[in-house]
């Protein structure tokens, strides 16, 4: 992450950037009609003088607040820069042909701290359309830029499907998909087991878990191979309960970062339904 991509300690900066050795961040500009917030050009110098930039930059961002406990302020701030481009189907298409594209999004967080924050189906189906890949950084104010990515040491990772409703019956979808779950409580049932508190409603879940190394991407592939998308039950289910795509991290920092690549932002388009990432300390 560049130096010119941090984000204030307590807030939420969201930026979409193009990079790439053949990206003219003029042309862009002229292109799209948006003066940029931080742009580099092939040729320039780094800060430190040592050697020359070799690849091109072009970044529009925006910050705003953590959604630390509001979890949908992340597609709020996704969709307002996304209203900013032009959404002809050439734009969207040129951009990709200059040089590859991300979203990016660094959060300052309290250390250690339980955090939430979605993408609608939107966001995700916009992004797709882009050709850009997802990129997120957590910065607990202990190390900037973050070093560590989630997923190359200790922690657990998930990522299932989540499926819920007050009327859902979690046997219904297990015959209906032919899975069985790793998780299903009906409404009313204690939400853990021994818990006196009670799920407001049935849920199912089918999840791929990773304990110490684990990459992102693979383990989302594994879920969608695994998993009937397209079949005339999934649409059913679609149409009759809320769905999500959840992606989990347990560990013992909120400081690192991850990806989701080109290719699974287009599966997870395809898939149509949110996309929620959750952080829990393994130590609570």
């Amino acid at each position: 992450m560049p130096e010119s991509d941090r984000s204030n300690a307590e807030g939420c900066s969201v930026a979409l950037i193009v990079s790439g050795p053949h990206v003219d961040p003029d042309e862009i500009t002229n292109r799209v009609g948006l003066e940029p917030t931080f742009t580099r050009r092939v040729g320039d110098r780094l800060p430190s003088g040592n050697r020359s930039i070799e690849r091109g930059l072009w970044k529009l961002s925006i910050d705003g607040p953590t959604p630390v406990g509001a979890p949908k302020l992340a597609s709020e701030l996704a969709r307002t820069l996304l209203g900013r481009l032009p959404t002809t189907p050439e734009a969207s298409s040129q951009l990709h042909r200059d040089g590859d594209v991300a979203m990016g999004f660094v959060f300052g967080l309290a250390p250690l701290l339980t955090f939430s924050y979605e993408l609608d189906a939107a966001v995700v189906q916009r992004l797709a359309e882009l050709g850009a890949s997802l990129e997120f950084y957590l910065l607990d104010g202990s190390e900037k830029p973050p070093g560590r990515r989630f997923g190359s040491s200790d922690g657990q990772y998930t990522v299932e499907v989540r499926i819920h409703g007050k009327d859902l019956d979690p046997g219904d979808v297990t015959r209906a998909l032919g899975l069985e779950p790793t998780l299903s409580r009906r409404a009313g049932e204690p939400s853990t087991r021994g818990a006196k508190r009670v799920c407001p409603e049935g849920v199912w879940c089918f999840g791929v878990v990773r304990e110490g190394l684990a990459e992102m991407n693979e383990l989302a592939r594994e879920l969608f191979d695994r998993f009937p998308v397209g079949s005339d039950a999934w649409a059913k289910l679609c149409r009759e309960h809320a769905v999500e795509v959840r992606f989990s991290f347990i560990v013992g920092t909120s400081t690192g970062h991850f990806d989701l690549d080109t290719e699974m932002v287009r599966k997870l388009a395809t898939f149509g339904h949110s996309l929620v990432f959750s952080f829990f300390d393994f130590e609570e």
